[in-house]
Parts: structure tokens; C-alpha cells; sequence
């Protein structure tokens, strides 16, 4: 059941997605052949604990990614919204501009970056997810 939750990952953010990390296979685990009864259930509970927390980490990664890109879209159209209000072209999208500036600060404890810094960590984050993408593909 893992490994089919393990599989969907990807479609959460499919274009950002990054291969899964390298796991430790039951091949590779050294299992004495003399384990008592109860040590092999104990062992079996640790492997399905270890496995349920991997697939954890790997969802909420993500996750994470899923929620920095909606994050850089909205500061993307943030940006626009502000440049067409402050041209005159659309002055009725000042109080949604400033609203969304407010929510922005509020929810996030700064001021909204301007859009060079924007796509600058927009850039910095994808840099992130190519090297990462990378080192798992080994």
C-alpha cells in the first residue's frame, strides 16, 4: 500500500516533482536468522513505522514545493495587479491590491518583495529542485 502512495506523489506537483529518496530495501537490512518470534514482529512494526514516516516526509515535500509555486504565481500576478492599477489602466484594482498586500504581510510577517526579489527567489527555489532532482537520481 506504501509504494502506491509512495507513486501518487508526483501527481501533487507534477511538474515540480522530485524522484522519492533513496530508500533502504528489506534486501539490504540484516535480518539474523535466529530472531525470536517476537523480535521479528517488533522488527516488522519498525520497518512499516519507518515506511509510513518516509512516505510522510516525502508528501509533505511536496507539498512544500506545490505551496511555493502557488505562492510565486501569486506574487506574480500581485505584481501585475499593482503595475496596471499604478498606470491608471485599472485604477478599480487599487483596494485589491492593497488588500492582498495586507493579507501577504499578515500572513507572512514582511513586507511583500518587490518583483526582481520575487523571481529571484522564484529562480533560487527551482535552482533548489534541479540539484535535488539531481542527487537522487544519482
Amino acid at each position: 500500500m506504501l509504494v502506491k502512495v509512495r507513486e501518487l506523489i508526483p501527481t501533487i506537483n507534477s511538474e515540480d516533482a522530485v524522484p522519492p529518496r533513496k530508500r533502504v530495501t528489506d534486501d539490504e537490512r540484516m535480518i539474523p536468522a535466529h530472531m525470536s518470534a517476537e523480535a521479528m514482529e517488533e522488527f516488522e512494526y519498525l520497518t512499516v513505522i519507518e515506511g509510513l514516516e518516509s512516505v510522510v516526509e516525502d508528501i509533505g515535500e511536496a507539498l512544500d514545493q506545490k505551496n511555493a509555486k502557488l505562492v510565486e504565481d501569486c506574487l506574480r500576478v500581485y505584481h501585475k495587479m499593482e503595475e496596471l492599477s499604478l498606470s491608471g489602466e485599472h485604477p478599480e484594482m487599487i483596494p485589491q491590491v492593497k488588500e492582498l498586500r495586507e493579507i501577504y504581510e499578515r500572513t507572512y510577517g514582511e513586507q511583500i518583495p518587490s518583483a526582481e526579489e520575487a523571481e529571484r527567489r522564484a529562480r533560487k527555489r527551482q535552482q533548489a529542485l534541479e540539484k535535488k532532482r539531481a542527487e537522487r537520481k544519482g
